[in-house]
């Protein structure tokens, strides 16, 4: 109940749409009905080859002479019986009722009905199939509807679910794996709306037609209705159990499906240049416009599965109308009992029998449809369950209520007693990735930090970058703690460039751009100089605006790397940090990086993270830190640390020989 409380607040905003399908619905039922009514004229006419206008005359004059019979009888009771009076008047006041409405169909409605007996079963069937057709009219209109109200419902709930990812921070999102956002957001809303179809659907039209068929039934015949709805929900399910489940698949919404993975695969596998860079609008955009694009192609779908229906139905009538009905022994018998049990009043005709299985038969077609729709629901809510889940997450990383105004960076960055595990699968902390850091980086420092892997590198510049908070202690960033800062006050003073180089399906322009989406052409070309992006822009069929391809398929290593360089320089950012950013390139990239970094990093706070030492950044930095088993062992210059540090000596002779 709690998540159809959530999910409502999606739908509501379609409510005008829902109410003009339960208007529809609403028509399809009376017509349902009202469709019902013709065999018994059609059988008084062809069966029994009466003349309506006859037949009505006759009806009016016996039931007059009921009526008169029946008051004769009322007069000669005795007071005291006053039961049998009582039921005396109730038949008598029954037969004034279908007086009423016998004369009426004589004054009103036959004078429009031909007295040749063909021409009124034309004019009958005229009428029945204009109903028919309006019925099937209303019915695509209602199914449009409600198939509207479902994509539409679950357009803004994939959009609200991808907008609050975004407002996550990096180490939940990992939590959660973006394999399983993007399915719970693409598979399980669909599953979601097609729960939605059903319920707004079956659930408001076949209930309507099966009351309007079982309210005839019973003003007809009460006991034979009785009878037969005994039986009718056991068939329904036997119908519902047996009945085959077909799946239908829509090429043009698989296709747009599949752009939606893209946008949103791309998006939580670059999370961090992302929530670095604030992208999410941008990313939202992107994404918007995809579920636009599905939604298009799935209304596609939903108006022409809505024409299968109504036509299937119009065959069915026919067929039905066509056929002989069953149930006529009490008519052969002239009988108002079958095996003793009474089940009428007096002895029925044909017509009467036919009309009366005619409603009980229109209340059987909607249960049937009905039969499988708890199944359908409890997916639907199942999938509603999982949907809902990813609301449930909460990011570790918060901003404060108010946040203290963040100058530009130009005294230190302390860390003071900082520790961090990350969290299991119990969602407790692990194992300490940092245990008791105490560091301070002065402004404009070139620092290198550098250790095995493992032993906490990373970790430190991403509770720098505050993509997770640490266990215990602070960081402090010119005597400012992160927790009292804005996010995004915080990251735009912050360069970052990884290992794993993320680009963007997109050009090398729009690439860089993504680091400050304000900035001009002069501002990117400048940053492109920078990271000498631009020694290889002329081997480009475009030059700077050509593509990349799918994270920068069409580029080198090293091309890539420099891409990304220039999207952190493009920021102008106080603290420019690079997580073993030279990694993964060749020597001669690497070289070009260190080469840009030396003229970049005046007036910048420079954090490199590695685990090889080159000479290129021995060249470079300031200061060396030497991290083992989420410890600072040791920090100084490299000919300080390579005489009075045992362990740096071995991590610098061992990457000296990789390089070798």
């Amino acid at each position: 109940m709690r998540n159809a409380v959530r999910l409502f607040k999606f739908i509501w905003p379609q409510r005008a749409r829902l109410a003009w399908s339960a208007f529809f619905a609403l028509i399809v039922a009376a017509l349902w009905g009202a469709n019902l009514t013709v065999v018994y004229p059609v059988v008084k006419v062809l069966v029994e080859q009466e003349n309506l206008h006859e037949w009505v005359g006759e009806e009016i004059a016996e039931c007059r002479d009921r009526i008169e019979t029946a008051d004769h009888r009322i007069d000669k009771l005795k007071p005291e019986l006053v039961s049998r009076r009582a039921r005396s008047h109730v038949r008598l006041t029954s037969e004034h009722k279908k007086l009423a409405g016998l004369m009426w169909l004589k004054s009103d409605v036959l004078p429009l009905v031909p007295t040749d007996n063909f021409q009124a079963i034309l004019l009958i069937s005229l009428v029945f199939f204009i109903a028919t057709i309006i019925r099937g009219l209303c019915t695509v209109a209602q199914t449009v509807l409600v198939g509207s109200v479902a994509e539409r419902s679950s357009m803004q709930l994939r959009n609200a679910c991808f907008r609050h990812c975004l407002s996550l921070d990096y180490h939940t999102l990992q939590e959660t794996g973006s394999t399983e956002i993007v399915s719970r957001m693409t598979n399980d809303v669909r599953e979601l709306a097609a729960g939605l179809r059903v319920f707004g659907i079956r659930l408001i039209r076949e209930p309507l037609k099966a009351i309007v068929c079982l309210v005839l039934a019973f003003a007809w015949n009460w006991r034979l209705a009785l009878l037969s709805v005994i039986f009718a929900p056991l068939i329904g399910v036997l119908i519902g159990y047996c009945g085959k489940h077909l799946k239908k698949a829509s090429k043009a919404a698989l296709q747009s499906l599949s752009g939606i993975y893209q946008v949103a695969s791309e998006t939580f596998q670059n999370s961090k240049i992302i929530i670095a860079c604030h992208g999410g609008r941008r990313q939202r955009q992107r994404f918007h416009e995809q579920n636009k694009s599905l939604y298009r192609n799935s209304m596609r779908g939903v108006r022409i599965g809505a024409l299968i229906s109504p036509a299937n139905e119009v065959l069915g009538v026919m067929a039905a109308t066509a056929a002989i009905l069953p149930a006529v022994y009490m008519v052969f018998r002239g009988t108002t009992e079958v095996w003793g049990i009474k089940l009428a009043s007096a002895p029925m005709e044909m017509a009467d029998v036919a009309m009366l299985y005619g409603f009980l038969a229109g209340t059987l077609d909607p249960i049937h449809k009905m039969s499988g729709i708890y199944r359908d629901w409890k997916k639907a809510t199942a999938a509603s369950d999982r949907v809902l889940e990813i609301f449930d997450r909460e990011s570790h990383v918060s901003d404060p209520a108010t946040a203290v105004t963040f100058p530009r960076h130009t005294r230190n960055i302390r860390f003071e007693a900082v520790s961090y595990g990350y969290p299991g699968e119990d969602k407790k902390p692990g194992r300490l990735a940092l245990n008791e850091i105490d560091v301070e980086i002065t402004a404009g420092e070139v620092v290198a930090v550098v250790g095995p892997n493992g032993c906490g590198k990373s970790t430190l510049v991403s509770l720098l970058m505050r993509f997770a908070d640490p266990l215990s202690g602070s960081i402090l960033i010119d005597g400012l703690d992160l927790t009292s800062l804005d996010t995004r006050d915080l990251r735009s003073q912050m360069g970052f460039v990884m290992q794993e180089t993320l680009l963007f399906d997109a050009t090398v322009r729009e690439n860089i751009q993504y680091g400050d989406p304000s900035a001009n052409d002069d501002k990117i070309e400048a940053a492109a100089n920078a990271a000498n992006v631009t020694s290889f822009l002329e081997r480009l069929p475009d030059g700077i605006d050509s593509p990349v391809g799918e994270n920068g398929t069409r580029l080198s290593g090293g091309q890539r790397q420099r891409i990304a360089f220039a999207r952190a320089l493009v920021r102008d950012p106080s603290i420019l940090i690079l997580d073993e950013a030279t990694s993964a390139i060749d020597a001669h990239s690497e070289s070009l990086i260190y080469q840009s970094l030396r003229d970049c990093a005046k007036d910048r706070t420079v954090l490199i993270i590695t685990h090889a030492l080159s000479p290129a950044l021995l060249d470079l930095v300031d200061r060396i830190l030497v991290m083992e088993s989420g410890r600072v062992v040791a920090e100084g210059s490299h000919e300080e640390l390579s005489r009075t540090c045992q362990f740096y000596a071995k991590l610098s002779k061992s990457t000296s020989r990789e390089a070798a």
